[in-house]
C-alpha cells in the first residue's frame, strides 16, 4: 500500500460543540473572513473538507475532539 501524509497549511479548527447537541464545527479563514460551517456527523465533515480543501480524512482512527 503507498500511503502518503499532506500537511494542510491553511487556518482551519475542527471541534465538536457539546452544547449543540455534539455538532462538529469547522472555521476557515475565507479571504478576510472566518467561516463557520457545522456538520451533523463525522462523514458530513469528511465530506466537506475533501470537496473545500481536496483531502481526506484518515478513516483508521475514530475521530474524536480534543480535551
Amino acid at each position: 500500500m503507498n500511503e502518503r501524509a499532506l500537511t494542510l497549511k491553511a487556518d482551519l479548527r475542527v471541534w465538536q460543540d457539546e452544547r449543540f447537541g455534539q455538532l462538529w464545527r469547522v472555521a476557515y479563514r475565507d479571504g478576510d473572513e472566518v467561516t463557520i460551517v457545522s456538520f451533523p456527523d463525522s462523514e458530513a465533515l469528511g465530506d466537506f473538507i475533501a470537496e473545500q480543501f481536496g483531502v481526506g480524512l484518515d478513516d483508521s482512527e475514530p475521530l474524536v475532539a480534543a480535551a
